[in-house]
């Protein structure tokens, strides 16, 4: 396996448009690797910012989740946990 390896916080920040996602975008264009824990951390993520922040709809979120998993199946090389 040799390319970029990326963790839920990058995906979280790219997903969620913090500060700085801007700099992800070629990194995620790269289709790096990630594992499947990373998937579910993010969704965790977004779960927070709707129910402990409220910063985000759940319209938003739904939205966010739906991007994650297009992002899953085009842009990322997802490994399961266990490999």
């Amino acid at each position: 396996m040799t390319g970029i390896v990326i963790d839920s916080s990058i995906l979280a920040k790219f997903i969620l448009r913090e500060e700085g996602w801007e700099r992800i975008r070629d990194v995620i264009s790269r289709k790096p690797y990630t594992l499947e824990l990373a998937m579910e951390e993010v969704a965790n993520a977004i779960w927070r910012r709707i129910t402990l922040l409220a910063d985000i709809g759940i319209e938003k979120a739904f939205i966010l989740l739906s991007d994650l998993l297009e992002m899953k199946k085009t842009l990322l090389i997802v490994e399961p946990q266990d490999h």
